[in-house]
């Protein structure tokens, strides 16, 4: 006789559960879901959840595991149901809930349950400080009480720090102006929280902030004003150089020429013998060039205010300003070609407004 992997008791030959506990245990996990889901959005006395909890756990045979993962599916339902602007009783809600449930914070954060809820209460408060007025120290603040009971590490703060200015930097473009003040919120957030607004991540490169940072880095490189922040790069830059913008994983091609040697003949055969032919004229060879455009590598391209620098770990060209004699703007580049060099250069993975207007800059 089989036993039920519910009750356990026996289930019958080649069996091993009842329907009837099958089903109990269904309704048990949709039940300790919604219970915890509510449970977030408005607390009980911990003695009540705990009862309740432990009802719906013996009711539905569920396993300990399983509590964990009806936690889990309730806590990605809070994360999209929850709506700024938020309190502190929102983690502490969760934190509450982490306790009763004597759980670790690894094992509640599976799927990154706790990080995506972390992040979206973090986004709410950064957000208060375009929309609301907040001040520096108090967005700060209300991030560092959520990051105590929910920590999130450096990247997943980074990400949402990024995430929020892209969000003000979409809604400041919008009219296709950038006032002072808007330009002022953007610069001390920036600065807040140490976001290089020079060298965004490539997820960033082909947004709203990226353009206003670009705006930002021509309104400044206009008036003299070089750019601030320091970058660890791999290259070197020269006696007052600064580096104004960084493109990631731009795709670098260079101008080929290839030879090939073609005859020319002349003259006619006649036969002598069998198998056995004069030839009499001439025959003449000539070079014929064919040009394509060879990949060479896929690497960073940093623009200074001195020179162009692309940089691999296969490959690294230095254009100066001063030796460009021609450039073509496409949509997702520019083809640049050098003094003293007639093979043509082409940088591909960027829109290629912010080096365009930099150039006409440095050529007045």
């Amino acid at each position: 006789m089989g036993k039920c992997k519910y009750c356990g008791k026996d289930a019958g030959i080649f069996s091993t559960k009842h329907k009837e506990c099958e089903e109990l245990h269904e309704n048990g996990i949709r039940e300790m879901e919604d219970f915890m889901f509510s449970y977030l959005c408005k607390p009980l006395r911990d003695r009540d959840f705990t009862e309740r909890l432990e009802g719906i756990q013996n009711r539905g045979y569920i396993a300990d595991e399983e509590r964990i993962d009806c936690a889990v599916k309730a806590l990605n339902r809070f994360t999209e149901a929850i709506r700024r602007p938020f309190t502190h009783v929102v983690e502490q809600n969760v934190g509450r809930l982490m306790k009763l449930l004597n759980a670790s914070y690894s094992a509640l954060n599976k799927d990154n349950a706790l990080s995506k809820l972390a992040q979206k209460i973090v986004k709410g408060h950064l957000v208060a400080y375009f929309t609301n007025g907040a001040t520096e120290n108090q967005v700060k603040h209300d991030v560092r009480d959520v990051t105590t009971v929910l920590p999130l590490n450096a990247e997943e703060q980074n990400e949402a720090y990024l995430y929020v200015l892209n969000k003000a930097a979409e809604n400041f473009m919008k009219d296709g102006i950038l006032t002072d003040t808007e330009e002022s919120l953007i610069r001390s957030y920036a600065s807040a929280f140490s976001l290089p607004i020079d060298n965004l991540p490539v997820k960033y490169q082909d947004t709203d902030l990226a353009k206003l940072g670009q705006i930002t880095v021509l309104k400044n490189f206009s008036k003299g004003i070089m750019p601030s922040t320091f970058v660890q790069l791999p290259v070197l830059l020269g006696k007052n150089e600064s580096l104004l913008w960084t493109y990631n994983n731009v795709t670098f091609y260079q101008e080929k020429i290839e030879k090939e040697f073609v005859r020319n003949s002349g003259g006619f055969s006649f036969k002598v013998m069998k198998g056995v032919y004069y030839h009499t004229g001439r025959s003449k060879g000539h070079p014929v060039e064919h040009k394509y455009m060879e990949k060479v590598a896929v690497g960073d391209l940093y623009v200074t205010n001195q020179n162009l620098i692309f940089y691999s770990t296969e490959k690294g060209v230095k254009i100066p300003y001063k030796k460009l004699v021609g450039i073509t703007p496409y949509s997702d580049g520019i083809e640049v070609l050098k003094d003293g060099n007639s093979k043509r250069m082409v940088f591909q993975g960027f829109d290629s407004w912010f080096v365009v207007n930099l150039l006409s800059m440095v050529s007045v």
